[in-house]
């Protein structure tokens, strides 16, 4: 039987916190995946935790280079527009109504 390893990391509760852990965050993710290591990640994005090191833009950024070493990204619509800048067509956030086609494209 193969062995098989995995790293869950938590974006929203250890990335935005300082400018130095969003760093480690990205070490640790492309180590993994240069093992072999199944990558989860859980965008979950908390403006507040980003505030302090650049905002939603510095979220974008670290995100973005994040995703190209995961294997399994978790997160609903405003977490995927807040921490990636995808922009769902159809997506109503103030009534929280969601279009399920708009996101098959």
């Amino acid at each position: 039987m193969a062995t098989r390893r995995a790293l869950v990391s938590y974006g929203r509760d250890f990335c935005g916190v300082e400018r130095s852990t969003a760093a480690v965050t990205v070490e640790a993710v492309k180590a993994a995946n240069k093992h072999g290591t199944i990558v989860s990640y859980d965008l979950n994005y908390r403006p507040s935790l980003w505030k302090s090191i650049g905002g939603q833009a510095k979220a974008r950024e670290v995100n973005r280079e994040i995703a190209k070493y995961v294997d399994v990204m978790i997160g609903n619509e405003e977490d995927f527009t807040a921490s990636l800048g995808f922009e769902v067509e159809g997506l109503d956030t103030i009534s929280a109504r969601f279009e399920t086609d708009a996101s098959r494209r």
